[in-house]
């Protein structure tokens, strides 16, 4: 990726959240008596309701899709990651079937505890307490 991508990226979240929580207090925000009131003056309900779906949907649900999606690649990588490994292994023997599920589940495990400790957050932990041991 180009690093004016990466500028435009980072700033785009940014942006947008200033935008829609600007329109959206200008728009629902006035001073009564002398009280601020923020969020509360709405055109009619058909606008407030519309605009909690449209809120909803991308900022939690979009989010929550996102990750789900994102989770189920890292899942199908490691599982093929763990079939490649296993056909590796078994190759040049004959196993029997139970032997042959034994070895299948123990090289998938091995490759699922490879990725969580290679995973930059376990690697964040790791070097804390470390640093914590060395106090």
């Amino acid at each position: 990726m180009r690093k004016w991508m990466t500028y435009c990226l980072a700033a785009f979240p940014w942006t947008v959240a200033i935008i829609f929580n600007m329109s959206l207090t200008f728009e629902t925000s006035a001073v009564i008596d002398g009280v601020c009131h923020g969020y509360i003056i709405w055109e009619n309900r058909v606008v407030e309701i519309v605009h909690g779906i449209v809120y909803f949907v991308p900022f939690y649900a979009g989010i929550l899709l996102i990750f789900v999606l994102c989770y189920w690649r890292i899942l199908t990588s490691i599982r093929r990651q763990a079939k490649v490994m296993t056909c590796h292994s078994a190759a040049g023997t004959a196993h029997a079937g139970n032997a042959q599920a034994k070895a299948n589940h123990r090289i998938q495990s091995n490759v699922i505890n490879q990725a969580i400790s290679e995973s930059p957050t376990q690697q964040s932990i790791s070097e804390n307490s470390s640093s914590n041991r060395s106090r």
